[in-house]
């Protein structure tokens, strides 16, 4: 291989075939055409040629144009585009509440005067906006509720940049972009290692009492709390989902909510759950009652109604800290981070040691829990740890759980 001009090059593509043994292809061209988009960056574009001539002719004229700007036009803007990529990501598969942020945070930037995506000053001007990023809450008729604007947190600057960041990489490989012209140089803002505020085992004793059955979220609490379920695939589990004999709910795709991620997996089935569902156990139906499924506005309005029946308050808990917990514990309590991981659904290992920080606290008090196994309503040793179901008839018909 040998170079005419920095950025261009060309290729033998029959000796580079020869010198790895392999027979070059009949009618196949015979010189490759490489083209650097950016000087100190492994990016080219190529095309095969018949004749070496016209493969270096062809790789000098496109690194002048992309040195020079004018290949595909010298103007890409976000508004051009923008209805292209949100294409994209609903046929990708992409949740409506994603795309709908989206295309807000994207249109925020056009608002701002970041449009041009090959402008040269783009890195420059996108960092110094999401560096002042300021948090405006407006009314109905567009004015600002509050008057003294405050910096926006760490990760809502990090939601502005993964979506200009994806922006950049979809134009790039689409070729609308020569090179992604922030990628490596605009870095993630640092956000503040924060412990989720979680319960004590005294607190979880005094919630998951029988004496605070009638509260609406005492269900959908315990659920998740046993499970590690999110409070959205509680809510919406089925009786049908529950398998008694395998000791475990089956968390399933369904048309009536968008299970996060589209993956469907199965949770443990605790004994303590087992004793709560089985005097409500039936064949099918939803095991959590409509008003509650259907309303999600109102879960933390409930959970808040929970938690001041049994004398708490949120003090920054919310209802998703009850898969925090159960992450903790199960942690705690010996179970590998890795199982914890698969049950939890989680793509990550770091998400789930995130999820479980404060399995320290615990680690002394849930000495005698067996692994995995929660004993939040009964005593160590006690006859629920020996619970074992037989059929789902004998649960549903003598509506109590055999022991053997």
């Amino acid at each position: 291989m040998s170079t005419h001009s920095p950025g261009a090059s060309v290729v033998d593509i029959w000796d580079r075939k020869k010198r790895q043994g392999l027979p070059p292809t009949k009618h196949s061209k015979r010189w490759l055409a490489r083209a650097q988009l950016k000087p100190g960056v492994a990016r080219y574009r190529t095309k095969a040629f018949a004749i070496e001539q016209d493969a270096w002719q062809w790789a000098e004229d496109t690194v002048a144009k992309y040195r020079l700007g004018l290949d595909n036009g010298s103007r890409l803007s976000i508004s051009a585009i923008l209805d292209d990529y949100i294409e994209h990501l609903k046929g990708k598969g992409a949740s409506p509440k994603h795309v709908i942020q989206v295309r807000w945070v994207l249109t925020k930037l056009i608002e701002a005067g970041i449009n041009n995506l090959r402008d040269e000053r783009l890195p420059a001007k996108a960092e110094a906006h999401f560096r002042n990023l300021k948090t405006q809450l407006t009314n109905a008729n567009g004015t600002l509720r509050r008057i003294h604007l405050r910096d926006a947190s760490p990760r809502t600057k990090n939601c502005y940049l993964s979506a200009l960041l994806a922006l950049c990489a979809w134009a790039t490989r689409m070729r609308m972009l020569p090179y992604d012209p922030i990628k490596g140089i605009i870095t993630r803002f640092k956000e503040p290692k924060k412990t989720k505020p979680i319960f004590s085992l005294a607190e979880l004793s005094a919630i998951l009492s029988d004496k605070h059955r009638n509260q609406r979220f005492w269900l959908p609490f315990a659920l998740s709390l046993y499970s590690g379920t999110r409070i959205s695939e509680a809510v919406h589990l089925e009786w049908q989902d529950i398998k008694w004999e395998e000791r475990r709910i089956h968390i399933r795709l369904k048309s009536q909510y968008r299970l996060k991620g589209q993956k469907e997996r199965y949770a443990p089935l605790q004994d303590e759950l087992i004793e709560i569902l089985q005097p409500m156990a039936k064949p099918h139906g939803w095991i959590v009652d409509e008003k509650t499924r259907n309303h999600p506005k109102t879960w933390r309005w409930f959970f808040k109604r929970l938690l001041l029946a049994a004398g708490m308050q949120m003090d920054g808990r919310s209802p998703h800290s009850t898969r925090h917990q159960w992450a903790a514990l199960s942690t705690a309590s010996s179970l590998d981070p890795f199982h914890v991981m698969e049950l939890a659904g989680h793509s990550s290992l770091n998400t789930t040691l995130r999820y479980s920080r404060c399995a320290s606290l615990f680690r002394e008090a849930v000495a005698g829990w067996e692994k995995g196994k929660f004993q939040l309503r009964t005593a160590p040793g006690s006859c629920a740890a020996n619970l074992k179901i037989s059929t789902i008839d004998e649960v549903v018909s003598k509506k109590e759980l055999l022991i053997l």
